[in-house]
């Protein structure tokens, strides 16, 4: 009897050891089902797009890589966009259209975004200046520029301005970062800012992949949305974005923002005092509806502070500056698109007469 169980037990093991491989092997299966599926879908999403958003503008070399510039209008001085972190130029849609109705304007995409290549790394704000520069020059764009900038791009346009002070003539200033922004920050979104820089930087090698299945598209429509974008702005960013190009150079330029011995200290040295600007025309507009958020300690009186005292040294650098509250949270320029066109040709006019 012993014999007979001891028997069993070997031919009991491997129907266990089949099964669970068989079980494997059907999950695997499945997974790979799944995988083509979501890369079908993505691929057929992805022929859609590129019908439905034709590139905007034209391709300049500047150097061995080629950025995207878009100019409509016509006059002098040019107005020059500057979007955001992680905003390709079509940001700017719902501002460009009316301001080319009184000046020549022109949005571009930062290299990484949109239909431009991908650029040198790290994408510090005065490497990305001094592309925009070229960029202008060899497109035939010529000073002077009234430049207007939101959230990072204030900061990339501050650098610009100090590299090419005879160029800019006028600023506008769209709810932009701060050099001492991150001396008040709370800690709390500190880490959360650097544990996420973590998490993605970690994912960087499986970008084509997660682009391919169609997951990056996903996270990005979900973040866009919470950024209030709507209907086709939201569809054909989200088209533009998820591309593993964009998100490489993202995540350098939020490392450069947070890190005090790049951006920060690029901006202080193109003049962080008051009247370091002189009388340029300059119009710094301030979100009224900041984020909120009580899980992160000491956030709400940041946004104050932002808003009180960071904003108003902003305007304090230009003894012509004036600061300008909107009612709007921090993505004016499709929130209140008409308090930016106001404050661009406002400035447009003084530097016009000013000539």
């Amino acid at each position: 009897m012993q014999d007979a169980v001891d028997g069993s037990t070997p031919r009991t093991s491997r129907k266990v050891l089949r099964w669970v491989g068989r079980a494997a092997v059907a999950v695997l299966g499945l997974v790979l089902v799944v995988a083509i599926i979501a890369a079908a879908r993505e691929f057929l999403a992805e022929r859609e797009d590129t019908k439905r958003f034709p590139q905007q503008g034209r391709r300049v070399d500047v150097g061995g890589y080629s950025l995207n510039l878009n100019c409509t209008g016509q006059g002098s001085p040019a107005v020059i966009l500057e979007s955001g972190w992680s905003m390709p130029a079509v940001g700017w849609s719902r501002v460009e259209p009316e301001v080319a109705r009184f000046a020549r304007v022109c949005s571009y995409d930062r290299a990484g975004y949109g239909w431009s290549d991908e650029g040198p790394m790290p994408r510090t704000s005065d490497e990305i200046a001094r592309e925009l520069h070229t960029l202008l020059h060899k497109a035939g764009v010529n000073p002077p520029y009234v430049v207007a900038g939101h959230s990072l791009g204030g900061y990339i346009l501050r650098c610009f301005r100090g590299m090419y002070p005879n160029e800019v003539v006028g600023m506008v200033l769209v709810d932009s970062s701060q050099e001492d922004m991150n001396a008040f920050m709370p800690e709390d979104l500190k880490r959360a800012y650097r544990d996420q820089i973590g998490q993605a930087k970690k994912f960087t090698p499986f970008f084509p992949l997660l682009v391919r299945l169609g997951v990056m598209r996903k996270i990005l429509h979900a973040q866009e949305e919470d950024y209030k974008l709507t209907g086709d702005l939201l569809e054909e960013d989200t088209y533009l974005s998820a591309q593993p190009k964009a998100l490489r150079a993202m995540i350098s330029e939020v490392e450069a923002a947070i890190d005090e011995s790049q951006d920060p200290q690029q901006v202080r040295k193109s003049g962080a005092g008051p009247g370091a600007l002189g009388d340029l025309p300059l119009v710094v507009l301030t979100a009224g509806n900041p984020p909120q958020d009580a899980s992160i300690q000491g956030l709400n009186e940041f946004m104050k502070v932002v808003m009180t005292d960071l904003h108003v040294r902003l305007a304090h650098l230009s003894t012509r500056g004036k600061q300008v509250v909107v009612d709007a949270s921090h993505f004016i320029p499709w929130e209140k698109p008409e308090a930016v066109i106001s404050a661009i040709r406002e400035v447009h006019e003084a530097a016009a007469t000013a000539r």
